[in-house]
């Protein structure tokens, strides 16, 4: 992942022409940020910044990247929402793109989402199984369509801070076993 937190093209090439190098092959793409859908919740970006803005950034780092190392696919979003995946199938780089999603299934830290709560009781239900089912579904649409390979980076029972009664335990074994199959 390069930084676009705090944005500067020219430095993501320089880190990906040195990675190339570095690894060669083995090298196997590099996402433009992490999670720019929560930049402005964080407050990393102002409150405005959001999928145009994101793009427009993308596409810099993409043509500055693929300057130095254009063998190097761009992986992304790298995001949690939905609504960012179709806008990064269809934008045209330079290089080839992957589409990358993170996925915390049980993250109603607050319990908002009684189902998404991280409880023991959500931890193996039919619902969250079929729920990881139609997540990664809705993901792969935007993929298929645009021809992208698709991967997911990022997974785990639950993203709530710290830990929580569904994380550490066997039980989570479970879940991940499932995801896996699932997702394969």
């Amino acid at each position: 992942t390069v930084n676009l937190g705090n944005y500067d093209p020219a430095r993501a090439a320089d880190m990906t022409k040195y990675a190339a190098a570095a690894f060669g092959e083995r090298l196997v793409g590099v996402t433009v940020g992490n999670e720019p859908n929560g930049f402005a919740k964080t407050g990393l970006r102002d409150s405005g910044y959001g999928i145009e803005d994101y793009l427009t950034e993308l596409k810099a780092y993409a043509a500055a990247m693929y300057d130095v190392a254009p063998e190097v696919p761009i992986v992304g979003p790298g995001t949690y929402e939905q609504t960012w995946w179709a806008p990064f199938a269809e934008v045209e780089l330079p290089q080839k793109k992957i589409l990358s999603f993170h996925h915390y299934p049980l993250s109603s830290c607050e319990g908002a989402d009684p189902l998404g709560e991280p409880i023991m009781a959500n931890l193996t239900t039919r619902h969250l199984h079929d729920h990881a089912n139609n997540f990664r579904g809705k993901a792969m649409q935007p993929a298929l369509t645009a021809g992208l390979e698709t991967w997911i980076p990022e997974t785990g029972i639950s993203a709530c801070p710290g830990s929580n009664e569904t994380t550490k335990t066997h039980a989570s074994a479970l879940w991940s076993a499932d995801y896996a199959l699932s997702a394969a």
